[in-house]
């Protein structure tokens, strides 16, 4: 996670050292630039979900009052089946911005570590860098545990009764 306050805390470091000389005031602004539209994509993932569910919501809403209606025949089910051919390819045009959003952080992490790094190295000062968390699927281990009791003869007898 790269947060805001971890942004102000570089542009900050960054304006000393460029104030001092040991980087140029072009090269503050880009990176100040590249922090700001690296922590813009969050915002903009939440605006583009908030806008798919209350788009989801309504046509939900109107699908609902259709098929409650006295008015359903054979041309209201055709526009309904059309509705949902609409839907689904619009999820599948949000799904893809979703996954541009996404490729789009991703290559703006990648770059500002190469920044940040760099100019941590020329200017000395401690900066945070993002980091992309990835939860891949870990190594599965053996299970080790008994995966039954071993029952004696009278146990399962006993057993077999109360199922009677």
């Amino acid at each position: 996670m790269f947060t805001r306050l971890d942004a102000e805390h570089n542009a900050k470091e960054l304006k000393k050292s460029a104030t001092v000389g040991k980087i140029s005031y072009e090269t503050l602004e880009s990176v100040v630039m590249t922090m700001d539209a690296y922590n813009a994509i969050p915002a903009r993932r939440i605006q583009h979900l908030a806008k798919k569910l209350v788009h989801h919501s309504k046509m939900k809403v109107i699908e609902t009052n259709v098929r409650n209606s006295n008015l359903v025949t054979s041309e209201v089910f055709s526009v309904l089946e059309q509705m949902e051919v609409v839907q689904r390819r619009r999820a599948q045009v949000w799904g893809r911005q979703m996954d541009d959003m996404t490729s789009e952080r991703r290559r703006l992490a990648a770059l500002l570590s190469d920044a940040l790094q760099r100019l941590e190295y020329i200017t000395g000062v401690f900066l945070i860098k993002p980091v992309v968390s990835y939860k891949g699927k870990g190594h599965m281990r053996k299970y080790t545990g008994k995966i039954s009791t071993r029952f004696n003869k009278y146990q399962m007898e006993s057993m077999l009764q109360r199922l009677q």
